[in-house]
């Protein structure tokens, strides 16, 4: 019995510790009162997925576990017109919050409403740095390694270990790539073989948090970089590189 609650306990923390985002808002009328009951969908543009939750009792909704990228979410209820709010922006453990307010009409009338990119997350206490998979393959850095990155996050210095975030402890610095602990089993810190040796050009986008980290990061208390690799799209892509490295370097 002991056994199974450790192994339970083990899954729990990898599914909470996901470096996915989430959208998050209330949707009223052009009164101001709530709406229940209204249908969203959210779609990811590059592939296809797409998520389907609705408003509670108090017209607020909530959907988690959604891969960085821009989405499209569309608004729809019985006697008022569809709105759809594109360019939403959605990044690795962000929360983003999308308001919306329907007006009167028949749903077959829509209105669209494009996004602009918000430059505070305000839906959380955590601060941190988001580095893009762009931003990693064009960033110098030493064989492409993507720990490199954290030269470039500010309130991060990498002497004396991994990193020390906001003068924490290098040994209390945590890591997750795809919400997965990379935690060495026993010692408690990262695991810097294949962990850390993943080259950037495989990343969607690396955060590191720095401060005030949210309670599913319960195993570090200095900082957490999570890592979210990327994932198919609709279109056909590759990659192909080679190195040398003389054995005198």
């Amino acid at each position: 019995m002991r056994l199974l609650s450790i192994l339970l306990a083990a899954a729990l923390t990898a599914v909470a510790q996901t470096g996915q985002g989430t959208i998050v808002g209330t949707v009223t009328d052009s009164t101001g009162a709530i709406l229940p009951g209204v249908q969203i969908r959210m779609a990811d543009k590059d592939t296809g997925f797409s998520y389907t939750p609705a408003t509670n009792d108090q017209g607020l909704y909530r959907q988690p576990y959604l891969n960085p990228g821009t989405y499209e979410v569309t608004f729809e209820s019985q006697g008022f017109k569809k709105l759809v709010r594109t360019a939403i922006a959605v990044r690795s453990t962000e929360t983003v919050r999308v308001d919306a307010v329907l007006e009167v009409g028949q749903v077959v009338e829509s209105i669209e409403v494009g996004a602009q990119a918000t430059l505070l997350e305000t839906e959380t206490s955590s601060t941190g740095h988001l580095v893009s998979g762009v931003q990693l393959s064009k960033l110098p850095s030493p064989q492409m390694k993507v720990e490199s990155m954290l030269w470039y996050v500010p309130g991060v210095t990498s002497q004396g270990g991994f990193g020390h975030a906001a003068g924490g402890r290098s040994r209390a610095f945590s890591m997750t790539t795809d919400g997965v602990s990379a935690l060495t089993p026993g010692t408690g810190v990262i695991g810097t073989g294949r962990n850390m040796s993943t080259v950037e050009h495989n990343m969607e986008e690396v955060k590191v948090i720095t401060t005030v980290l949210p309670a599913e990061y319960g195993h570090s208390g200095g900082g957490v970089m999570s890592i979210v690799f990327k994932s198919g799209t609709n279109k056909l892509h590759g990659l192909a590189e080679e190195r040398y490295m003389a054995r005198h370097f």
